[in-house]
């Protein structure tokens, strides 16, 4: 007996810290008490690593997300914003937290901060919304399209934003971007497909992701061709009101990546020229083919 009450006097008295960690956040108001705030929440940030905790934490305290959505409102210092988006990416995390994500606005919020002024918040709110999981659930997906979404998203991914911290850290927010409409495009959610060609959402994963030659994104470049594919009936339905150096931009892409020496991205590629000449026809797609590549490589490539 005495070892299942010890770990109850454990349970008990992480609880109670739980408890008086998300006090001390809900009642640190004012400049005096900002960086007291921020300490509490990065705090609480530290409990939340892994799905159990996450899920532990929002039973022990079911006002948590209301309380960090209070945080992230635009009128908050930035620093109290960025700790709660950094809390709030591990505690969206676990999919039954899917419908508090819903109900608190979680969404909207995040956006918000994303059409401020404040640069030095925008990779953590990428990165947040990445950890919603947007993509499998409708209810959220709807949210995001409703509140403009991908266009805002896309408007950051388009611009090489780069943020330097002090710590000497470099956060690549045009990047990040580029992965949250990467993992959007994958749901092949009809609504996310049409938004992503309207917006040119395939912009910023044909230039960050598809173009990248670093090898620890070898698997983005792959993941990004595979993308373009599942948009490709988007792009036919629309070819004629896609800009002409957006064109050459996609067909480029498959050229490029015909060459490459994995052969996973070359058959890839080649794969979707082919597809591209059934719908378009040869001569349209030769007329974007840019200084790079020479028609004799395209013809090599779908011979």
């Amino acid at each position: 007996h005495g070892g299942k009450k010890r770990e109850i006097i454990v349970m008990e008295n992480k609880n109670n810290e739980l408890i008086q960690i998300i006090e001390q956040i809900k009642n640190s108001v004012g400049d005096e008490n900002e960086t007291q705030k921020k300490n509490s929440i990065e705090q609480l940030t530290n409990l939340c690593t892994s799905e159990e905790s996450c899920i532990w934490v929002c039973e022990v305290s079911s006002n948590i997300f209301p309380i960090l959505v209070s945080c992230i409102q635009i009128n908050q210092p930035k620093t109290i914003i960025v700790a709660a988006l950094q809390c709030l990416r591990n505690l969206v995390k676990p999919i039954k937290h899917q419908e508090l994500i819903s109900q608190y606005l979680i969404i909207p919020s995040v956006l918000k901060i994303l059409e401020s002024d404040s640069a030095f918040c925008f990779f953590f709110a990428l990165q947040c919304l990445r950890s919603c999981s947007i993509s499998t659930n409708n209810i959220l997906v709807d949210q995001f399209i409703q509140n403009n979404g991908i266009k805002i998203v896309v408007d950051h991914s388009i611009s090489s934003h780069i943020l330097r911290l002090p710590d000497g850290k470099t956060l690549w927010v045009h990047i990040e971007g580029s992965r949250l409409l990467s993992d959007l495009t994958k749901s092949k959610n009809k609504l996310i497909l049409d938004q992503m060609v309207i917006t040119r959402g395939y912009k910023p994963i044909i230039e960050h992701l598809g173009y990248s030659s670093h090898y620890i994104m070898r698997l983005e470049c792959i993941s990004a061709l595979q993308i373009l594919l599942t948009l490709t009936n988007q792009i036919f339905n629309s070819w004629n009101e896609i800009q002409e150096n957006d064109k050459s931009l996609i067909i480029n892409i498959f050229i490029e990546r015909g060459f490459d020496k994995e052969t996973d991205i070359s058959s890839k590629s080649k794969n979707s020229l082919i597809f591209m000449i059934k719908k378009l026809g040869e001569e349209e797609l030769k007329k974007f083919i840019d200084q790079n590549h020479t028609i004799t490589q395209f013809i090599e490539l779908i011979s």
